[in-house]
């Protein structure tokens, strides 16, 4: 640290290692997403087709919105807040960039209202709704409050925390939407207000985590100008803020193109992409995890980088890409093996043409996981404009074959086309990462081609995560020994905090 008043240490900050934060992140992320599902499913079950598509439609805006009001600045503390800290700078850099991120807010929301019958139609394809806009405004503010907290914590190492906040949250809305439903008449306005109340009470406690941990962060005795700040923060961030926005178009645009080109009715299309979000209920449990696992992994990918530790990197980002592909791969032949049971029984049997379209939701769901894992090689070396390249390259395959096949062939048309657009850009990804240094193994090519198989059924899917199981554990086509042992160590650092420690002492678990 060059002049801070005195070194702090990691332990001072009492972060969390990897395998500590790996651990607790699975460990939370099984809770969580337990809940998820069960929520989900009443949702599924309790809303009309309609209201279910209103409620996907609001989830979709905020999840487009809340990244790009922020214009990137929070999700570039995971590669700079390390570089501030090591030079006592880290409070200055967090208290200039709330400032601006709290303009940025007040401005969107003001232009949401003033605008509200424009936004109202192309949310909705309806200005008659725009009564749901207060509650999507509302929702709006607190995600992007939750999602400021949630950066720096992660940014600052507490996993732990951060992995509290998001099964609080989660947590919280299924308590507070579930209820709306069962003892209100408020329908999707209810699960809309859920959310937001989830958000907030999330933020709240990573507020009084953070006040516990503000004075022990290093404080320089001297300053920094704002230009020399932006001139090193905006590039990243502005950069991130492109790939949010074409992610975030991407993750949307077959459901609004479901509402504006599919030739039908308001409520028609609505019940539509009600359909459409119950084939997608259970494979986006996949992509939050891999996306938590992703900004996970972030900080300690950064720290390396910087510290000129770049073999350490390629090999972090190679098993990081294996292990997330490898639990993927079992979690999309699960649900291809449960999905009569979830649709048939869990979802009332409602949703024929979601389940339809249930393989290819998963596999496109499947490649965008995976390439939450496969940017951060990118974010290491600041080229996130190939992020973008990549990202329109996908976005462009995916408006292009929505276009074609939406007309002729519904909600499979959509699912086809947002599979093809995913797989180009993560394969686009993949060839950036290789051309700038990144060491991959071939193991991690085989896993990604998982989902070709998903299509075929429940029967070929079965047969071939149980070969691919085989292959991982006997031989080193998808993990080296080396990997392996860290595998091993994972595991066992995750056994011991999970099992009772008489029965750890039996098995010859040693905790590292």
């Amino acid at each position: 640290m060059n002049d801070a008043e005195t070194e702090i240490t990691d332990q001072d900050l009492d972060t969390d290692s990897l395998s500590t934060g790996v651990t607790y992140m699975v460990l939370l992320a099984v809770a969580q997403r337990g809940v998820g599902f069960l929520r989900t499913a009443l949702f599924c079950r309790l809303l009309a087709e309609q209201e279910l598509g209103q409620w996907s439609l609001v989830f979709s805006f905020v999840m487009f919105s809340a990244p790009m009001t922020l214009m990137g600045i929070t999700g570039s503390f995971g590669r700079y807040v390390e570089y501030y800290f090591q030079r006592g700078l880290v409070r200055q850099f967090f208290r200039r960039t709330a400032f601006v991120v709290t303009a940025l807010t007040g401005l969107v929301l003001t232009g949401m209202w003033v605008f509200q019958d424009s936004v109202s139609w192309c949310l909705f394809g309806s200005v008659e709704q725009r009564h749901l806009l207060l509650p999507a405004c509302i929702t709006l503010l607190t995600t992007i409050l939750y999602n400021y907290y949630l950066e720096v914590v992660i940014a600052l190492r507490r996993i732990k925390a951060g992995s509290l906040m998001s099964l609080i949250s989660s947590w919280v809305f299924a308590v507070v939407a579930v209820a709306s439903l069962y003892f209100t008449n408020l329908g999707s306005y209810g699960v809309i207000i859920g959310f937001a109340v989830g958000n907030l009470v999330a933020a709240a406690y990573a507020y009084f985590v953070l006040m516990g941990i503000w004075n022990k962060l290093p404080q320089s005795k001297t300053s920094f100008s704002h230009s020399s700040l932006w001139k090193k923060l905006a590039p990243f961030a502005l950069g991130l803020w492109v790939v949010n926005l074409i992610t975030n178009t991407f993750d949307m645009v077959d459901r609004y193109m479901i509402i504006h080109f599919s030739g039908l009715d308001v409520d028609l299309s609505q019940g539509l992409v009600g359909q459409y979000f119950s084939s997608m209920a259970i494979p986006l449990l996949m992509v939050g995890v891999s996306t938590s696992l992703a900004h996970l992994v972030m900080p300690y990918l950064s720290k390396d980088w910087e510290q000129g530790k770049f073999k350490a990197v390629s090999d972090r980002v190679n098993l990081s890409m294996k292990m997330l592909g490898m639990m993927l791969c079992i979690g999309s032949a699960l649900v291809i093996l449960v999905g009569p049971i979830m649709f048939d029984v869990v979802f009332g049997g409602k949703y024929d043409a979601g389940y339809a379209v249930l393989p290819w939701t998963v596999a496109f769901c499947f490649w965008r996981a995976v390439s939450t894992m496969c940017y951060n090689y990118l974010f290491c070396v600041e080229r996130t404009r190939l992020m973008c390249v990549s990202l329109f390259i996908g976005l462009v395959a995916n408006i292009a074959f929505n276009a074609l096949l939406l007309p002729s062939l519904g909600l499979l048309g959509a699912a086809l086309a947002t599979s093809i657009g995913s797989a180009l850009n993560l394969a686009i990804v993949m060839v950036f990462n290789v051309k700038l240094g990144l060491r991959m193994s071939p193991g991690v090519i085989w896993v990604f081609l998982f989902p070709l198989v998903l299509p075929f059924g429940a029967t070929v899917s079965a047969i071939a995560i149980i070969l691919l199981i085989w292959i991982a554990i006997k031989t080193t086509w998808v993990f080296s020994k080396n990997e392996l042992e860290q595998i091993d160590d994972i595991l066992s650092s995750l056994m011991t905090k999970v099992l009772p420690g008489k029965l750890v002492h039996r098995m010859g678990i040693v905790a590292n």
